[in-house]
């Protein structure tokens, strides 16, 4: 059984994304609203259409107006891109990242890619905000060889103007 998910992009050849060159998946959906929000497509968890995103995205990708950005994917369908890229791996020490907006807030179809990965040795890493209930990561522990904890401020006040929640879950 293949679990379905909603991702928005598929990177090639990352070298930013953690060790080794590596293919990052970008997850659909966000809890955070950062005013610095590198990805703020992202933030919907559903596929939506180009004219719905913030002037920014507009300047930085060249698509029409008819355009969606993201799209309901299974387990299956990501793990062939994944798999295209596995003598890079093997090469550089790198494998597969899953960022976003918030992969854990799709914890089911995270879940099902890690444990994919995990059987095909390929290494994984989260790129994610902590903003879950710690649940999930005991849930994915064993399966994940790297979290990137993308801490964004200590103090709460201001971590609520700037990412529009609390950072009391994280």
């Amino acid at each position: 059984m293949s679990a379905t998910g909603y991702i928005f992009d598929i990177k090639k050849y990352s070298i930013n994304d953690g060790p080794g060159i590596r293919t990052t998946i970008f997850f659909k959906g966000c809890p955070l609203k950062c005013w610095w929000c590198h990805n703020p497509e992202s933030q919907r968890k559903l596929p939506q259409e180009f004219e719905e995103c913030t002037f920014r995205w507009h300047l930085e990708h060249d698509y029409d107006s008819k355009n969606r950005i993201g799209s309901e994917v299974t387990s299956s369908q990501v793990m062939k891109e994944i798999e295209k890229d596995v003598p890079f791996y093997e090469e550089s020490k790198g494998g597969v990242t899953f960022s976003g907006g918030e992969p854990m807030l799709q914890i089911n179809f995270l879940h099902d890619l890690l444990k994919k990965c995990h059987k095909k040795n390929i290494n994984t890493a989260i790129d994610t905000t902590g903003y879950t209930d710690f649940k999930n990561f005991k849930l994915i522990y064993d399966v994940t060889d790297i979290f990137l904890y993308d801490l964004k401020l200590m103090n709460e006040e201001l971590h609520i103007k700037y990412t529009g929640v609390s950072n009391k879950l994280i």
